[in-house]
């Protein structure tokens, strides 16, 4: 889990987002079990190390703006615009910081199908 703590404090660093180590530790504990619960597999596999890295930055991103604690996140200065496989998002410049904050996380949170690829059936 620590590796992917640390991949995710220096992902949330490239946004400029100062973090905050004990809510980083909750998050990333909550999304690892998740991952765990949901793919019923007994540790995060190594290929859903990057997935398991942007959702804990969702997360984290998601959790810290509903606390009103990402006041000195520049939503403008980190993400213009984002470019994944065939997916591009990119931002308008009359929609709000808070619609592109928005974007960012629901975009940092879509990995279902990731997740599905190493889903195992409970017996």
């Amino acid at each position: 889990m620590v590796d992917l703590l640390k991949l995710a404090k220096e992902r949330l660093g490239t946004f400029g987002v100062t973090v905050n180590e004990t809510a980083l530790v909750f998050v990333g504990g909550k999304v690892e079990e998740k991952i765990r619960n949901f793919c019923n597999l007994a540790e995060v596999p190594n290929g859903l190390t990057h997935a398991a890295v942007d959702l804990i930055c969702g997360e984290y991103l998601y959790q810290m703006q509903q606390l009103g604690e990402l006041n000195e996140f520049d939503v403008d200065a980190a993400v213009k615009s984002i470019d994944e496989g065939d997916v591009k998002i990119t931002f308008m410049d009359h929609a709000s910081a808070a619609d592109k904050l928005m974007a960012l996380i629901g975009h940092l949170l879509d990995h279902d199908a990731d997740l599905l690829a190493f889903r195992r059936l409970r017996w």
